[in-house]
């Protein structure tokens, strides 16, 4: 008869006449099998759409796995950096920061694979375990981005600029919770240790708060958190120092993830970079450097739409053709700007690069839009759910886009107001013809049913002092 208080007998044990196991050995398979019950609780909770709860059995996986030893450091790695998004979507940075940090704490523990062996499978994990560290780097760079992001929305006026009265709350925000909240601080309550926090219900969270920091206390990641962080932050240099590892974790990953053979991922990782470059503008002053940024992005996805195949990658070309078109306009807006603070008419040049933004940012919303076209090259009278607020959003931009070009022909114009005139009424029209989509485009379409009012009456005013 087995005794009270001692491990459960092993299932092999049961069915046979005398017990074999050690209570060393039935310990450690219960603690195996309690842990998997723990991994099977995070992979169901999402199904009962309840993800915190799976972060949190994700996290007490983990980390049983991390006390026992028994793990495999890659898969382990990997899992953990995946945490890390979660939390990062949750505006919960600190979490986030210190996942990632452990994964590539452990990662930076995994051996290279033998160079002497030729064969098929060292061959195998060589590729497998530089695809891993390619995607720890792309997690490290989402979390870079997203608080860019996150920053700039904080950040944010009515127009889309910097709202300076926001960026001092926040600053001083950021300090009290920096001196109060950040885990070095001695003042700070420590979370509990997930294994005695774990009860009938799953894992508790230290006073319920989600924010609640549950470490992996045996792994050393002062160096690794240090090196980015875990606050939103308020001006350029910060904003800066996040960007600058951002970009370093790019071009990390994209040791691993080329062109040639990776092409979604490739795409993905650039998109994610031109990304890092219109968060990071939002943080400078200067216009002109601003325009910098929005250059570099634009060069870099244009190099990329060169490169792929519309028949093949046609979602891909089609948002890059959309981001493109949105960062040169952009810079339009941005070289009105510094036209208007000048205090003076417009130079040639400035005029010139004007137009010449505004036709290249018309130039690929159109690219867009003809490539929604059916095999009869004809525009489709109902847009498919997916494509239906950008092509009519592009329509917008392009009626508004016509209205910035800057010439002193009357003639010229009449023809880009006629422009502007149509793609406001397309959007009109269209939301006349299907008005229970008007809610999904409720503010462009206030702004085209206005302008498709005006722009007759100043059309009519321009063709009577030419008559």
């Amino acid at each position: 008869m087995h005794d009270v208080g001692q491990p459960p007998l092993l299932l092999h044990e049961l069915l046979s006449p005398e017990p074999f196991g050690t209570p060393k050995s039935r310990q450690a398979e219960l603690e195996k099998t309690h842990t998997l019950t723990l991994y099977y609780l995070a992979q169901t909770y999402p199904k009962l759409g309840d993800n915190e709860k799976s972060a949190s059995y994700c996290h007490l996986t983990l980390s049983r796995q991390l006390q026992s030893g028994h793990f495999q450091p890659v898969d382990w790695a990997t899992n953990c950096a995946t945490l890390s998004q979660y939390y990062v979507t949750r505006d919960n940075f600190t979490q986030g920061r210190h996942c990632l940090a452990s994964a590539s704490c452990v990662m930076s523990q995994v051996p290279e694979p033998l160079d002497e062996a030729e064969d098929g499978e060292n061959e195998s994990a060589r590729e497998r375990l530089e695809r891993r560290r390619a995607d720890i780097a792309r997690c490290w760079m989402k979390y870079c981005l997203v608080l860019l992001q996150e920053s700039r929305q904080a950040l944010m006026d009515d127009i889309g600029e910097l709202d300076r009265t926001k960026q001092k709350d926040l600053a001083e925000g950021g300090a009290v919770a920096s001196s109060n909240g950040s885990h070095n601080d001695d003042k700070q309550d420590k979370p509990e240790d997930p294994e005695k926090s774990a009860g009938a219900d799953g894992p508790c969270r230290h006073h319920g708060d989600e924010k609640s920091l549950l470490r992996f206390e045996s792994l050393e990641l002062t160096a690794l958190e240090d090196q980015v962080t875990d606050r939103k932050v308020t001006d350029f240099d910060q904003a800066r120092t996040v960007f600058l590892i951002g970009q370093k974790y790019v071009n990390a990953a994209k040791e691993f993830y080329v062109l040639d053979g990776h092409v979604t991922d490739f795409v993905e990782i650039t998109q994610d970079w031109s990304q890092l470059f219109r968060a990071l503008s939002f943080f400078e002053a200067d216009f002109e450097r601003r325009c910098k940024m929005h250059k570099r992005r634009v060069d870099m996805l244009q190099s990329l739409l060169s490169e792929l195949n519309p028949q093949h990658y046609l979602l891909v070309c089609r948002q890059i053709m959309y981001e493109t078109a949105e960062a040169f306009s952009e810079m339009l807006d941005l070289k009105v700007a510094i036209a208007e603070a000048a205090d003076e008419r417009p130079t040639v040049h400035a005029v010139k690069k004007i137009n010449t933004l505004a036709q290249q940012s018309i130039g690929h919303y159109q690219m867009f839009l003809d490539s929604l076209r059916n095999a009869d090259k004809e525009m489709p009278k109902t847009f498919s759910e997916d494509t239906l607020r950008p092509a009519l959003v592009a329509n917008f931009c392009m009626g508004r886009l016509y209205s910035k070009f800057l010439s002193s022909d009357p003639q010229l114009k009449l023809q880009n107001m006629s422009k502007s005139l149509d793609h406001y009424q397309f959007v009109v029209d269209y939301c006349i013809a299907h008005p229970d989509i008007t809610e999904l485009v409720k503010s462009e379409l206030e702004i085209c049913t206005e302008m498709s009012q005006l722009l007759p009456i100043q059309m009519e005013k321009i063709r009577l002092t030419l008559s």
